[in-house]
């Protein structure tokens, strides 16, 4: 019974994030219609620059945001590991599974960046740096008006795509998933790696500094965003990542983790009419034992509830 229900739950997070992937690839790629009319001022500087392509592609960006940090909590959990377990408090959890644990954690996190990235980019939007000569407007041409607002893009040399794109300038998503990953790597090198010499934690959180300071400010060099564009990404990255590392990860203390991922065992276990499963026996839960149960699962539960609320 106990096997069967977590494969259903697996089932149903995976069917969730299946979901919600694919109303986001839908409302980037598909004919989900934006809900601003985003128009533009007559010869403004600000969007008259050229296109001159990304110093660090979209691909680039999703690779080392999805495969780097798989492969330090992986690196990190081993040599947890190998390193004398009662001083570094190893528990009884494989590495790989822990740095599975961890990484899940951390994609939830990066799903939940994504999100609020996309939802703004159809929300708000903006005309990128290089909007005119991506989208060459027609009314841009011999333009006597101030504020258009409605126009047609004439640039047959570019995919739909890429001219939707010209306008969906803020916030910068290569920002905020290089920060929320650079965010969450640092958090979790500090809490979880071994100090093995004095300079190996610094300088990867530096390299971790560094990569996020590329990604953001490339976006302003080439012309791809406009400063502010990239300050709103940061803070969505910062925002997103902290929230995964204390709610999701409990700060990547591993005790009050396990004690959290206990209380969701037991809560599972608990259901509305007061049946209790356990082992394949069922039997029903008095309200003497409802009464006596250890405050440390009725105060897990309230947190738990605090998570999804």
């Amino acid at each position: 019974m106990k096997k069967n229900r977590g494969v259903c739950i697996i089932f149903v997070d995976i069917l969730m994030v299946s979901i919600v992937l694919t109303l986001l690839l839908l409302i980037e790629f598909g004919p989900v219609p934006h809900l601003q009319n985003i128009g533009f001022y007559c010869g403004d500087p600000k969007i008259s620059h050229k296109f001159t392509g990304d110093t660090i592609r979209a691909r680039t960006l999703i690779a080392i945001s999805f495969i780097a940090p798989f492969l330090v909590c992986c690196l990190i959990e081993y040599s947890r590991s190998s390193n004398r377990p009662d001083r570094y408090g190893v528990s009884r959890l494989s590495w790989f599974r822990r740095a599975l644990l961890w990484y899940k954690e951390y994609f939830i996190g990066l799903l939940f960046c994504y999100v609020i990235i996309d939802v703004a980019k159809v929300i708000v939007g903006e005309p990128r740096p290089h909007f005119l000569d991506t989208c060459q407007p027609a009314q841009a041409v011999n333009c006597t008006q101030g504020y258009i607002a409605h126009y047609t893009c004439t640039n047959k040399m570019l995919s739909g795509y890429l001219i939707r794109d010209s306008y969906k300038s803020f916030p910068s998503g290569h920002a905020a998933f290089s920060v929320y990953s650079a965010v969450f790597t640092i958090w979790y090198l500090q809490r979880r790696m071994i100090p093995v010499t004095y300079t190996l934690l610094p300088l990867l959180q530096i390299l971790c500094i560094v990569w996020a300071l590329c990604c953001s400010l490339t976006r302003i060099t080439d012309r791809r965003h406009h400063w502010w564009d990239v300050l709103a990404g940061s803070i969505v990255g910062v925002a997103t990542s902290v929230y995964a590392i204390k709610i999701f990860c409990c700060d990547f203390q591993l005790d009050s983790y396990q004690n959290l991922l206990k209380v969701k065992n037991t809560v599972s276990d608990v259901k509305e009419n007061g049946i209790l499963h356990r082992n394949g026996n069922v039997r029903q839960l008095s309200v003497r034992r409802l009464l006596t149960m250890p405050t440390g699962i009725v105060d897990g539960h309230h947190e738990l509830n605090q998570v999804h609320s």
